[in-house]
């Protein structure tokens, strides 16, 4: 990439770290003919969509490497459409900086697109490096990062598998690390395993050093060298993020550290908004990445097509199922539901296909939802989608929990002897809580729909009281395991194991 590109680059990581208006994007539009066009001249079948809707304009990044920490690779060239004319173009640095209402990228540019722009030279093989320089490229554009050269070298030279020599390195940087700021000094030993960070620790109990160390150091630092490693093929990204969410648990509960539990608890973190338009308005909040430790890939990433769910309901003489969504199969059969009178009331997506195509890709490649169809005895019956709650909207209303999952349920037929709708409530629930992840199910029906509730409530979830969301009012229900096999005892399975959570071994083990 060249510079424009490095920097473009970094401004689409941080404008996607802080704002929500967009979206992933999967595969090449089958009703947008011309926008395929265009997005087939990339080498990835996934995107970044941004929508500027103040603008008129959608823009379309080719994504190749996803991370969960924000550090994303793209492709270039990306695209952008003015949605009156549909024209499409390049998308270049000033019209980004132009669409985000930047005036100077020198001027505002994030500490991520710092650290992948500033080029800090390093005497080679030096043992010793200020810690706000570990994440600078070198002077030499074929070198790695200088932590990442540190963890390299110190794999090579321990009998160990690299991936599990890059844990006991990512370990012992965490533990040294501690509380301090960047104006630091890095040591490490011949092997280029971190020795000691000279330096004052913060007061964890001071709100004001608290948030400069959660920005600078855990989100500005950490969390960047999480996504380093990650896209260098190094180690995955979630095994970092479990290290070092369990390594902050294990501070909170073994010293009894007020900072650690407020890095494992806090549900965002604020940070300053470099994007911002109004003066007064200086900071945003991003999603706390830790979180990812709650995050059900089954769930929300479902491999494959295949049923993730059967059951047969001998009395009844049905069977349930419930797949993956299956854009090919599914979209035009969803497109005439949503057509029919009792879903443009509640659901309101009686939209053209191209724009529910684009909804289902949006959707499809998220990792914060996902859609399945459930059929009744073979025949395709209700539409249902899995959220994680704490990045929906819906989170903003009540005091979420990372282990709150959600659902969004819609039943085609109106016949009754077709519904089944106390089987398909059941076939959901015993589902979605054989996934140890999931603590708690939330709802949010509108209040419109009070048969939903009613079915909700025959199954166990009890009303909370009512919610003004931005495009609905709605009943607030929850649902715990207990609740519901309570109702159906039959249902519970005969034992639950909670998923074990991977530990690591402290680095003085093996070194």
């Amino acid at each position: 990439m060249d510079s424009n590109q490095i920097k473009l680059e970094g401004l689409i990581n941080a404008y996607c770290l802080q704002y929500s208006n967009w979206t992933r994007y999967r595969g090449i539009p089958r009703y947008d003919p011309k926008l395929a066009h265009y997005l087939m001249k990339s080498t990835t079948q996934l995107h970044i969509r941004i929508d500027f809707a103040e603008a008129f304009t959608e823009v379309y990044i080719p994504l190749v490497y996803d991370s969960s920490v924000g550090q994303h690779q793209f492709q270039f060239p990306a695209f952008e459409r003015h949605s009156p004319s549909k024209t499409i173009g390049e998308l270049t640095l000033d019209r980004f900086c132009m669409l985000t209402g930047l005036q100077s990228v020198h001027e505002k540019m994030p500490v991520a697109a710092e650290q992948f722009v500033q080029a800090v030279l390093q005497v080679p093989g030096a043992r010793s490096i200020p810690v706000a320089a570990l994440l600078s490229c070198s002077n030499s554009a074929e070198q790695l990062p200088q932590a990442l050269q540190y963890i390299q070298k110190y794999s090579a030279s321990r009998r160990l598998h690299h991936r599990d020599a890059v844990l006991h390195w990512f370990r012992q940087y965490l533990r040294i690390l501690g509380y301090k700021l960047l104006d630091t000094v890095l040591t490490v030993d011949e092997n280029g395993f971190p020795a000691a960070i000279d330096g004052k620790e913060i007061s964890g109990d001071d709100p004001a050093a608290r948030s400069q160390w959660i920005e600078l150091v855990l989100t500005g630092h950490v969390f960047i060298l999480i996504g380093l490693i990650g896209r260098y093929g190094l180690q995955d990204e979630e095994a970092l993020i479990a290290l070092t969410h369990q390594y902050y648990k294990q501070r909170s509960l073994k010293q009894q550290d007020s900072m650690a539990a407020f890095i494992i608890t806090e549900r965002h973190f604020s940070i300053r908004d470099i994007f911002a338009k109004d003066s007064a308005k200086t900071s945003c909040t991003i999603p706390n990445p830790l979180h990812e430790v709650y995050w059900d890939a089954a769930l929300l990433r479902p491999q494959g097509l295949e049923p993730v769910f059967s059951k047969t309901y001998a009395k009844e003489q049905v069977t349930v199922s419930i797949r993956p969504f299956d854009l090919d199969r599914d979209l035009e059969m969803v497109h005439r539901w949503f057509h029919r009178d009792h879903a443009k009331a509640i659901w309101q997506m009686n939209w053209d296909l191209p724009r529910l195509e684009q909804f289902y890709r949006s959707l499809l490649a998220d990792k914060a939802g996902h859609a399945y169809i459930g059929e009744i005895n073979g025949i395709p019956t209700f539409n249902m989608e899995v959220y994680w709650a704490t990045r929906d909207v819906v989170g903003n209303y009540f005091d979420v929990l990372p282990t709150d999952y959600g659902t969004h349920l819609f039943i085609a037929p109106t016949d009754k002897e077709k519904k089944f709708p106390s089987l398909t409530m059941q076939s959901i629930l015993s589902w979605l809580f054989a996934h140890p992840k999931v603590g708690r199910l939330v709802g949010e029906g509108a209040i419109e729909s009070m048969a939903a509730l009613m079915n909700k409530i025959h199954v166990g979830f009890k009303l909370q009281g009512v919610i003004e969301m931005p495009h609905k009012k709605a009943h607030l229900n929850f649902c715990y395991r207990e609740w519901y096999w309570e109702k159906f005892p039959a249902n519970k399975p005969q034992e639950v194991e909670p998923e074990p959570m991977e530990t690591y071994p402290e680095p003085t083990e093996i070194y």
